[in-house]
């Protein structure tokens, strides 16, 4: 196992799944979207579960450097495969419900780039990095092109900017890199795009 391994993988970020519960999923149903709330929340559970308990032993393993971790480095060579699987299921299944609870619904473009809006505010700087590129990445990959089409519409074109030649790059190059690292053998490499926050556009006025 490589020493650089992230005790905390940043590209899986609880928060994430706290933002949905007490912003966007309370938004559709408000609206009478149907989504698998019971689901939803239960994946969002066993997801945290399996994240904290990586995030323990890369946590001891790193302390240590790796020194007589041979039973840990196996748990986490175990475990890292399981959750990818597992949140790249999650978020098939979130990417798929979404359009339909928004047309069933009939929420305009406007209202619900307002909540996504409210999502991206919540998520601060690291949600930026992290939560950002990965919404991009994979409605992309499971919605539709004319799903993807209308949510591209609903993110300011200065922040879909910046995720295509910062956080995309970096989420894919260094958060994957320090997401893997304790199932390699070397060293991880990775290069980053830096970011200053004073790249960001300025926020919408409050109301």
């Amino acid at each position: 196992m490589d020493k650089h391994a992230d005790p905390c993988p940043h590209c899986f970020d609880s928060k994430d799944h706290d933002n949905e519960e007490e912003i966007y999923f309370p938004f559709l149903l408000e609206h009478g979207g149907k989504i698998p709330e019971d689901r939803i929340a239960d994946d969002h559970k066993s997801l945290v579960d399996e994240l904290t308990a990586i995030n323990d032993l890369a946590a001891v393993v790193v302390q240590k450097k790796g020194l007589k971790c041979d039973d840990k480095i196996a748990q986490l060579k175990a475990k890292i495969p399981i959750f990818i699987t597992d949140m790249k299921e999650h978020l098939k299944e979130e990417e798929t419900f979404a359009p339909k609870a928004i047309r069933e619904a009939g929420i305009t473009e406007q209202e619900n780039g307002e909540c996504i809006g409210k999502l991206m505010q919540a998520g601060g700087i690291l949600g930026l990095h992290t939560e950002l590129p990965g919404v991009l990445i994979w409605t992309k990959h499971w919605g539709t092109d004319e799903y993807y089409e209308s949510f591209l519409k609903e993110v300011p074109p200065p922040m879909i900017a910046l995720a295509n030649d910062i956080f995309i790059p970096n989420l894919k190059n260094k958060f994957h890199a320090q997401r893997d690292a304790p199932t390699m053998t070397e060293k991880p490499e990775w290069t980053e795009v830096p970011f200053d926050p004073s790249m960001l556009p300025p926020p919408p006025p409050q109301e």
